[in-house]
């Protein structure tokens, strides 16, 4: 057997190490095949029950003394007198309070002990339901109501002569795309398409403020000649 803290080889049976001084108590147990563990709860009742009995006991003990004093006191001295008499019920009051006192912590301890060495029962969860898991998708009714086609789908379908029904989808689109092109055309359309459009020539001519007359340059070329 070796100590699990340091590896020192122990002798069979001990209860520490000589090395490190570690309680090799669990490790006998475990050698020997005894696997149980003190539960440190029930250790706790065990050690309250034992500290109320012996309290108990003691707490009667001297309850009973009391009484006894009170009783020889009754029966040797004259009780006719008040100063003797109210001591003597005193005592004899406080014996018994310390008797049903302590008989409680008694019967208490009695009880918590009992309730100690039962032993544990564990919960048991129960056996698993056979219950079928509901999933929030439910690809068997997508499949269902795909499989089964709508009413109109199934007449054209049985009638060869009918003509097939387009989809809704399909129509929109169709319908859509008229609209769409003349809408284009007449973005590109000319405003007037009688009048052609004038061109960055013909405009920078009519635009441009140095342009000379034919007259001025008839004048300048009869004076140079």
């Amino acid at each position: 057997m070796y100590c699990p803290s340091c590896s020192t080889q122990a002798a069979d049976g001990a209860k520490f190490c000589k090395t490190c001084g570690l309680s090799l108590t669990i490790i006998n147990q475990a050698i020997n095949g005894d696997t149980g563990f003190s539960d440190p709860l029930r250790d706790r009742e065990y050690k309250r029950a034992r500290k109320q009995i012996s309290e108990g006991i003691h707490g009667i003990s001297v309850g009973a003394a009391f009484l006894t004093a009170c009783g020889l006191a009754y029966a040797f001295l004259s009780v006719q007198q008040t100063f003797v008499l109210i001591p003597v019920l005193s005592l004899a009051l406080i014996g018994l309070v310390f008797v049903f006192r302590n008989a409680g912590k008694l019967i208490d301890a009695k009880v918590g002990q009992k309730m100690a060495s039962r032993p544990t029962q564990l919960r048991g969860t129960g056996a698993l339901g056979s219950a079928p898991v509901t999933t929030a998708f439910q690809p068997q009714a997508r499949s269902s109501s795909k499989s089964n086609p709508p009413s109109g789908a199934s007449s054209s379908s049985s009638s060869p002569l009918a003509p097939a029904q387009p989809n809704q989808s399909v129509q929109r689109s169709q319908t859509a795309q008229p609209a769409a092109t003349q809408r284009r055309s007449t973005a590109l359309a000319p405003m007037n398409p009688s009048r052609p459009l004038p061109t960055g020539r013909i405009n920078r001519e009519q635009s441009s403020p140095l342009r000379r007359d034919k007259k001025d340059d008839d004048l300048l070329a009869k004076i140079r000649n």
